[in-house]
């Protein structure tokens, strides 16, 4: 099935790579299937490649011990970056106080968000094998809840555990998962949820608790960790791909590998639509490959989430770049991308939009990930919302 996904900075094959990858996937299959685009339609059971570069983008002479931490990160408590990030946007997003019971406070409030920060934990630190079981319950998970803001039950929970426990029963009473598969699975969302109740515990009658608004700068002290870590990789990723993307007769490493998982799915799209999805840089990787690269390849529909593309048209970066075109005209579109979807959210600092710097954009539009600066670039493709709201899209071109 020819749909590629091109992965953006900050991804790496670490312990959550797997687990991510089946989750985009489960979610790519649920929304996208039997959307017509072009007047060809999506399989029922559409296969996703993900052509991974990360071990070819940046690498760390000293591992980022440059890294600054400082005494703020110490306020909030000892906690990982990534769960700091996770506590703090489940913080920023309650409307009263959390108290001892974080999750369940928050269900009560926003189920379908508590549903999503669940999915967040799940993400951090998953039990590995059991990449399948994790992407077949966040999927369903989250279908759950977008589809019972209120279920019934959950006027009765009173602990975070419980919580889990009836989401548990709730989604496989339902859905074809085999709960049986699930122990260990809940066991490491049991603990992960024990840790954030710490995590948020250690932030009682710190600085980063006494601020009027969480995502302010105290917490971007006590979180900028994940958020350095983030700007690091981009910033190297930018300039391994642009130093060593080549040319169209000897494409560098980063497009080579790309284009090999492109050509691959034109070869097999038949009477399907071609669809190339990105997040983050992938978008801009993807668009100097289909405007440069494969300029004769057509491609059905491109998506870009959270990326730069229009950013580095603006600084004249791409093959195609005319530097003759600016403020007062528009830099046209490749003619081989039929459709184009631009999905931004304001608070991603890495997101940029298309519509005022391209001639044709079919859609350029915001998507609220509901988190802050530090969580936002990472969200779009974790959350049913997205997914959702992409097929509506998709609908209406």
């Amino acid at each position: 099935m020819p749909i590629v996904f091109v992965h953006g900075v900050n991804t790496r094959k670490d312990p959550s790579y797997d687990a991510q990858v089946a989750v985009t996937s489960n979610f790519l299959k649920r929304y996208l299937s039997g959307a017509v685009i072009n007047g060809k339609t999506v399989s029922k059971s559409p296969t996703i490649t993900f052509p991974y570069w990360g071990d070819l983008g940046i690498s760390f002479a000293w591992g980022m011990a440059s890294l600054p931490r400082g005494d703020l990160q110490a306020l909030g408590g000892a906690s990982k970056a990534g769960l700091r990030a996770i506590a703090a946007t489940l913080k920023d997003g309650a409307r009263s106080t959390l108290g001892n019971e974080p999750l369940t406070t928050m269900a009560k409030q926003d189920f379908p968000l508590a549903v999503e920060v669940l999915t967040s934990l799940l993400l951090e630190d998953p039990p590995q094998g059991k990449e399948a079981d994790i992407a077949d319950f966040v999927v369903a998970a989250q279908a759950f809840a977008l589809a019972n803001p209120s279920p019934n039950w959950l006027g009765t929970v009173a602990t975070d555990e419980q919580l889990i426990g009836n989401l548990k029963l709730a989604v496989t009473q339902d859905n074809p998962i085999q709960a049986q598969g699930l122990g260990s699975m809940f066991n490491a969302v049991m603990l992960a949820a024990k840790h954030l109740k710490n995590s948020l515990k250690g932030l009682a009658g710190k600085a980063v608790d006494r601020t009027g608004d969480f995502a302010s700068s105290k917490l971007l002290g006590w979180a900028r960790e994940p958020l350095n870590e983030n700007l690091g990789r981009f910033f190297g990723d930018v300039f391994v791909y642009f130093e060593g993307r080549g040319d169209k007769h000897h494409p560098g490493k980063i497009p080579d590998r790309i284009l090999q998982a492109i050509d691959a799915a034109a070869a097999d799209a038949g009477d399907e639509p071609l669809i190339i999805i990105c997040h983050s840089l992938g978008a801009v990787i993807a668009f100097d490959l289909i405007s440069y690269y494969r300029s004769e390849l057509e491609v059905d529909l491109f998506v870009s989430a959270g990326s730069q593309v229009a950013h580095f048209e603006e600084i004249k970066l791409y093959h195609n770049s005319d530097r003759n075109i600016k403020l007062g005209k528009k830099a046209p579109t490749p003619a081989n991308i039929r459709h184009w979807i631009n999905v931004f959210d304001t608070v991603d600092i890495f997101s940029y939009a298309c519509k005022d710097v391209f001639d044709r954009v079919d859609v350029d539009a915001e998507y609220d990930t509901r988190t802050f600066v530090v969580k936002s670039h990472s969200e779009y493709f974790k959350q049913a919302r997205f997914y959702e709201r992409l097929r509506a899209r998709i609908d209406a071109l």
